[in-house]
């Protein structure tokens, strides 16, 4: 079976990323993401002061400050808690800490947790074997060992990893019949397999889903509303990835940990399960990070934090000694421990000095002016109303030479298994004074979104079923040789993506470039492990790794994140053409406006 994926995962690396083909290979899709949220969830804490909260006003402002400058952190939102009352919550531009938000990773916590829920039950046993629960599966015998804390612990071994969830149809077959990397239980080899295989496991014991089981035992107890939890082909929730929560419910998942499984009065959970969740059970390597591996979460080894960690910067951090719960989104380029936010917070948070009450000058102005400009000066566009310079070239419609660009970034339709056929087509209309109509035809669909100047314009968008959240913004700027750029943005405030289009004249006439953040330096450094890892190490692996060097690698995905193409201008069409042209629009895959963020 090893074989297979492998092969398949060979050809996915690339065909989507180093040879940029619209023509990628994958399992059949299924949209995912069906609901795109619009509101706000409330406010689900009382409200503190730093000082009452026993914090510096100074260090805590010197923070924020340090982070909304921070062109590396990237970070969407944060929701700071302190003895389980809000001290400060901030986001970006287009962003909220209580809209929902893909967390990754961070999510493998809350299956932990309600696996912790299963043991405190009886029904299931840490040495319980995982082939147990698949009585119809032929499970060879290096596989029977492993058991439910190996899965907890990330010690199962196996290679069968995520890459293989855009590979296979039927994830604990493929599971079963992969290799080992070692003798499960005798090392640490994190991979997201091991959380689905624990969602799979939890469904078979309980005969309901992951999801509703824990509508009653956690969601509904912390107050947290419309979850929404991708899965599996087969309809189990992915268990390491696919969760939406806001920076808000997260911090709600941390605080019960804080509270030793207790929140507002109710018990959920047993203090000493969650006492043996947050325990070191697996060295990991330095390199990776100052977190040892507990159960499904990551704890420190020097100041007693524990860690809910999910890539690209979505991060949970309790400081007990501080009573401290701080919840961050984000779209850094960062994979495991390394978030620049998280690391600045911590380096802050658990100093002395910095709970000294200090106070600071006019805290509540300064603070209250810095968050409404938070993340203002590392944005891409400038959010001022500044000059606005002629377009670059006439606006209308242009065709595209043979691509894979798409209003949606790459790395979100690789991980969905959203793909597109390319780019055909890209119109650009004024529709109104202010507001610029971005239409692409992409084969499979027309899709369209509203961007408006220097200030991003709020919608809902369904990219082939999927319904996502969309703030667009442009500006008509200068560049360094002070000709016009036209320069737009989609930001997804539910994801960790970015998507950026720039136009401008060159020599050869018109032309697009079409990057995302975060884009080639994080999806080169996955993909080169992945690659590295596809095939088991020997004569062939030695092969590929001397044919295709790193930066080989990185050139070619970096093509592949940013192409640029000429833009070929369309003939005027005739008048009876312009006339079907305005019915087959009102059947275009629009986007549909709800709200004007100010």
């Amino acid at each position: 079976m090893d074989v297979k994926v492998n092969i398949a995962a060979a050809r996915l690396v690339n065909q989507a990323l180093i040879r940029g083909s619209a023509k990628i290979p994958s399992i059949p899709f299924l949209p995912q993401k069906t609901v795109a949220y619009e509101k706000e969830e409330p406010l689900g804490f009382p409200v503190t002061s730093p000082r009452r909260a026993g914090l510096s006003e100074r260090a805590l402002f010197s923070l924020i400050s340090c982070l909304s400058q921070d062109r590396k952190a990237h970070i969407h939102s944060f929701f700071l808690l302190v003895d389980g009352k809000l001290v400060l919550e901030g986001a970006a531009p287009a962003y909220s800490p209580r809209i929902p938000h893909a967390t990754f990773s961070m999510c493998k916590t809350v299956t932990g947790l309600a696996i912790a829920m299963l043991l405190e039950e009886g029904k299931l046993s840490l040495d319980d074997k995982a082939a147990s629960f698949f009585p119809e599966l032929r499970v060879p015998a290096r596989m029977k060992g492993i058991t439910i804390k190996h899965l907890l612990c990330m010690q199962s071994g196996v290679i069968f990893g995520e890459t293989g969830a855009v590979t296979e149809t039927n994830w604990p077959r493929a599971f079963f019949e992969s290799g080992l990397r070692f003798e499960p239980g005798t090392s640490f080899s994190y991979n997201s397999m091991n959380s689905y295989m624990l969602a799979a496991i939890h469904t078979r014991v309980t005969g309901i889903s992951l999801s509703a089981f824990l509508e009653e035992r956690l969601w509904k107890p912390l107050g947290i509303k419309d979850v929404l939890w991708e899965t599996c082909p087969q309809g189990v929730e992915k268990g390491g990835w696919g969760l939406y929560l806001s920076a808000q419910s997260m911090a709600k998942i941390g605080q019960l940990f804080l509270q030793k499984g207790v929140f507002r009065g109710k018990r959920l959970i047993s203090e000493e399960r969650l006492a043996e969740a947050v325990g070191a059970h697996t060295a990991v390597p330095e390199r990776v990070g100052a977190f040892d591996y507990g159960y499904h979460l990551w704890t420190h080894r020097n100041n007693e934090s524990y860690l809910f960690n999910g890539m690209l910067g979505q991060n949970v951090w309790v400081y007990p000694k501080r009573k401290v719960v701080l919840a961050f989104t984000a779209e850094e380029p960062c994979v495991f421990q390394d978030a620049e936010a998280l690391t600045k917070a911590m380096d802050v948070l658990t100093k002395d000095e910095s709970w000294k009450r200090e106070r600071l000058p006019f805290y509540r102005l300064r603070m209250a002016g810095l968050l409404r400009r938070f993340a203002h000066r590392v944005s891409w566009l400038s959010l001022r109303h500044l000059e606005h310079h002629p377009y670059p070239f006439p606006l209308g419609l242009y065709h595209l030479p043979q691509n894979n660009a798409s209003l949606m970034p790459l790395l979100c339709r690789l991980v969905q298994n959203n793909h597109t056929d390319g780019i055909k087509t890209l119109r650009l209309e004024e529709k109104r004074k202010g507001v610029l109509q971005i239409q692409t035809d992409e084969g499979k669909g027309v899709y369209t979104v509203y961007a408006k100047r220097h200030q991003y314009l709020h919608q809902t968008l369904d990219f082939n079923g999927e319904k996502y959240r969309v703030a667009a913004a442009y500006e008509v700027a200068a560049d360094e040789n002070r000709l016009p750029v036209l320069k737009i943005e989609l930001k997804f405030p539910e994801l960790p993506v970015t998507r950026r289009i720039l136009l401008r004249l060159t020599e050869d006439g018109p032309q697009a470039t079409f990057t995302e953040t975060p884009g080639a330096s994080v999806v080169s450094a996955v993909a080169s492990s992945a690659f590295a890892g596809i095939f088991s190490q020997n004569f062939l692996t030695d092969f590929i790794s001397a044919k295709l060097r790193p930066d080989f690698l990185f050139f070619r995905i970096g093509k592949t994140f940013s192409p640029a193409f000429a833009l070929l201008s369309a003939p005027a069409p005739a008048a009876n053409e312009e006339e079907e042209d305005e019915e087959d629009d009102g059947e275009n895959t629009e986007a549909h406006l709800f709200e004007e963020n100010t």
